[in-house]
């Protein structure tokens, strides 16, 4: 469908940038992502990216984060801490049987509260 050729040609015109090691449309899931692995000053970053539509919700989702971190100071460092551990276990990508990063942040508030 033309959403998805859509998704798929700004994988590959990311695929042509400088700062892109990697870009990948992911269509198979329930929230079609693009997984990108981006290299600054010789650093790897991988970055998933949604788009808002009636099954997501990024940018309230965004400003309900920001209000967590606002409410509970320890949030951020606790969630920091936790999503490196996860990394180091290959347990911080969902699509690959981890946690994302907003399920944390919700698991950490919660023993917050």
């Amino acid at each position: 469908d033309k959403k998805r050729s859509v998704f798929a040609r700004l994988a590959e015109q990311l695929n042509k940038q400088k700062w892109v090691s990697a870009a990948k449309a992911i269509r198979s899931t329930a929230m079609p992502i693009l997984k990108i692995t981006a290299v600054v000053e010789n650093t790897r970053i991988p970055l998933d990216i949604t788009f808002d539509s009636p099954s997501h919700r990024g940018l309230s989702t965004r400003a309900f984060v920001r209000g967590l971190c606002s409410e509970y100071a320890e949030l951020v460092p606790l969630t920091l801490v936790l999503k490196q551990f996860l990394v180091t276990k290959g347990l911080n990508d969902p699509y690959r049987g981890g946690i994302s990063s907003y399920g944390l942040v919700l698991m950490v508030v919660s023993i917050l509260q």
